[in-house]
């Protein structure tokens, strides 16, 4: 669905200077852009690099966010499987189960939790340094 907001915006970029009544006669382009010379020779050409420029800027930006999303939504996952493996570690209908073997599951779950915690910390750096989104801001200077 966000993509296909994002394909609407660049669509109406794109067709709001051809669709604008100019009572001037002066071609515009979708972005006010400026050039050291004349557009009009050449306007259908910058028209459609413009328009590219927005696509890719938009796809760009939406594949960060999906990125960001996807690797939120993966952190959640793996506290569900540690979840499952920490209920699972003793069956419901055994009493009686080996010490050794139940420390070997314990030790198991607390690498498994602290493998997602390095996960997470790595994530924040990329995702949330000082409360930007340092993924998007590269992105919006380039």
């Amino acid at each position: 669905m966000f993509r296909v907001l994002c394909v609407f915006v660049v669509i109406f970029y794109g067709l709001f200077p051809i669709l604008d009544k100019n009572p001037e006669e002066t071609k515009k382009l979708p972005l006010p852009l400026w050039f050291p010379f004349e557009i009009d020779k050449s306007y259908y050409f910058i028209w459609f690099m413009t328009v590219l420029s927005i696509c890719i800027g938009a796809w760009t930006n939406s594949n960060i966010d999906i990125l960001t999303i996807m690797l939120i939504t993966l952190a959640t996952a793996q506290f569900e499987i540690l979840k499952k493996r920490l209920r699972s570690i003793v069956p419901i209908n055994d009493e009686h189960m080996d010490e050794r073997l139940l420390m070997r599951k314990l030790k198991d779950c607390v690498i498994h939790f602290n493998d997602i915690n390095r996960a997470i910390k790595s994530l924040k750096l990329c995702i949330l340094p000082n409360g930007l989104n340092a993924m998007q801001e590269y992105e919006k200077v380039l």
